[in-house]
């Protein structure tokens, strides 16, 4: 054998840290039980497998897993995450895989197969591996494990009744609509088209809808094959919008990609007047065509639609793209545009809704100069957006966030994030928030849950970033501390820009005995953001009432920590 190629195991089982990966039957096996896992994360783990305590790259493991360049350093943090997760919790195995900051990640253990030690045959320089060997080895693993997953995903049981699938028969994404109005100024009719219907849809009942931010990178529609695996949904909804003097015209195309074939190819045409009358029409031929359960399904508008204004249009979708770009920037510019379209009509209700919400989190990210005449202003518009659209999932979610990390009172925040979900059971963050209050409160498994699923659902979210900082709670609370800090770093991988994690990281690090290293990100942290110090970061937790490890109350770990890094 080759010893840089590393040796061949697609079709065997092989042995990591005690536990037994059979990458045929995509299943791990301990002292402790069996866990089943899915294709990718098998397909990681034996990939690592090839290089065992040596650095892999991050382009190195996405190229591997995802050969045809539809992977993401979002996708792969979160298999690291869930991989890290399985072998700790199912199985007792922590710290097999090591977190290298800013560079990629390590497998910490030693690989064996008939009795041998993988780690003997390979060399112990952290050089780059041959060209040909591992990559070949991992394609033909990702691809016999995609085979596996199709043939059990397909199977039915003894009762003839199909078993569960990757995902629901009535899932979709919309593709960015194509602008052919021959003018770049009005490229924001065919954006909000899309952002809207994706909004609206997710509230149908039944039907998974993938998120904007997500879906909207697939801009080419002749990757319809390629958004759908990566997006893990069935359908595809792809069009065009032009205009005809004053009337729109919208080309709608529904695709099934499972059969790669087109539902249906409709032409709308209303008069720009009537944009939302137009959005309802679209929204009612695709419910009642990807699903005979929904025919019925009678849609709620959330918004006061009122006379439609193409100028007040294009400030709310600006406002809409720049929330998009988290920070504080793009923030005062947000609110600078849907002021403007305020002015022009004072009763829109999307604009008072941005206003609101956008209000909110400037609060919560400390971008607001004045929080104590900011904070009852915000409470007030936002209930009086509650008032005119009780049912609105936007404006429920910046509630509850503000009740939480505001006000501190998570039961007011798990109830508003409840009603939302139930709502729009598509949105992320506000799955996200609602896990990290569930792992408070000793639900562990379902909080972690709803954190990861929200990783997984929406990788091009603008809150994305920070919800591996949710993970890190969820693990601290449980006592996993090295789970929390890798969690941390993943945090700070996805942005380095933001204190919180940095924070996170240091805590967990001074509770494992890292003084060096947790020192040294603390001081890291200082540098980004002097006015987010160390008691600030305690006082945040309080808010949102970590409970800290089972071992230790909060102040008796704040105050470690306080000692660790002083």
């Amino acid at each position: 054998m080759d010893a840089n190629s590393g040796p061949m195991i697609a079709g065997g089982q092989f042995v990591v840290a005690g536990v037994t990966a059979d990458p045929s039957a995509l299943t791990l096996t301990s002292e402790l039980g069996v866990s089943t896992i899915e294709p990718k994360m098998m397909a990681l783990l034996v990939v690592f497998s090839q290089r065992p305590r040596q650095l892999w790259t991050r382009g190195e493991l996405c190229d591997a897993l995802w050969s045809s360049g539809h992977g993401s350093d979002e996708g792969l943090s979160r298999l690291v995450s869930l991989l890290r997760k399985t072998l700790a919790n199912d199985h007792g195995a922590e710290d097999v895989i090591t977190t290298v900051p800013t560079l990629g990640y390590r497998l910490d253990a030693d690989v064996l197969t008939d009795k041998t030690s993988y780690s003997a045959a390979l060399p112990a320089t952290k050089g780059a591996p041959a060209t040909g060997g591992w990559r070949k080895t991992a394609a033909i693993v990702v691809l016999f494990a995609a085979i596996v997953a199709a043939i059990w995903f397909s199977m039915a049981d003894d009762t003839g009744e199909a078993v569960a699938r990757d995902e629901p028969e009535t899932s979709l994404a919309i593709l960015p609509f194509e602008n052919l109005t021959g003018t770049s100024q009005q490229a924001f009719l065919a954006e909000g088209m899309t952002r809207d219907l994706t909004s609206l849809l997710s509230r149908v009942p039944r039907l998974r809808v993938a998120p904007y931010s997500s879906a909207r990178i697939f801009a080419d529609d002749s990757r319809r094959a390629a958004a759908a695996e990566a997006l893990g949904v069935r359908y595809i909804v792809s069009g065009s919008l032009t205009t005809q003097g004053d009337q729109l015209v919208l080309r709608v195309d529904l695709s099934d990609a499972a059969s790669n074939q087109q539902v249906w190819s409709k032409r709308f045409v209303e008069p720009l007047t009537g944009f939302f009358d137009l959005q309802q029409d679209v929204i009612q031929a695709i419910s009642t065509s990807v699903s005979s359960e929904i025919q019925a399904f009678e849609m709620r508008a959330v918004q006061d639609k009122g006379r439609f204004n193409l100028s007040v249009y294009e400030l709310v979708q600006r406002a809409r793209s720049r929330r998009y770009a988290y920070g504080r920037e793009a923030a005062m510019m947000t609110i600078e545009d849907v002021q403007r379209a305020l002015e022009i009509d004072p009763d829109n209700y999307s604009a008072q809704a941005i206003l609101a919400t956008q209000l909110a989190q400037n609060v919560i990210s400390g971008y607001s100069d004045d929080p104590a005449r900011d904070i009852p202003r915000v409470l007030q518009m936002l209930e009086q957006m509650r008032a005119r659209s009780p049912r609105d999932p936007e404006v429920l979610t910046a509630t509850a966030l503000v009740r939480l990390y505001v006000q501190g009172d998570e039961k007011a925040a798990i109830r508003l994030l409840e009603e939302s979900l139930a709502i729009d059971p598509n949105e992320p963050h506000a799955s996200a928030v609602l896990g990290l209050q569930k792992c408070y409160q000793g639900e562990h498994a379902e909080g972690m849950r709803l954190i990861v699923d929200a990783e997984a659902r929406a990788p091009n979210h603008p809150r994305y970033a920070i919800w591996p900082w949710f993970r890190a709670g969820c693990h601290g609370a449980q006592g996993e501390n090295r789970l929390a800090r890798d969690a941390a770093q993943d945090a700070i991988d996805r942005n380095p820009n933001y204190s919180g994690p940095y924070y996170s990281y240091a805590h967990y690090a001074c509770l494992l005995g890292d003084r060096e290293d947790a020192r040294e990100t603390a001081a890291r942290a200082r540098s980004i953001d002097p006015r987010f110090n160390l008691r600030r970061f305690e006082r945040l937790m309080a808010t949102v009432n970590y409970p800290g490890p089972p071992d230790h109350t909060r102040e008796e770990a704040d105050a470690r920590v306080r000692a660790c890094l002083g």
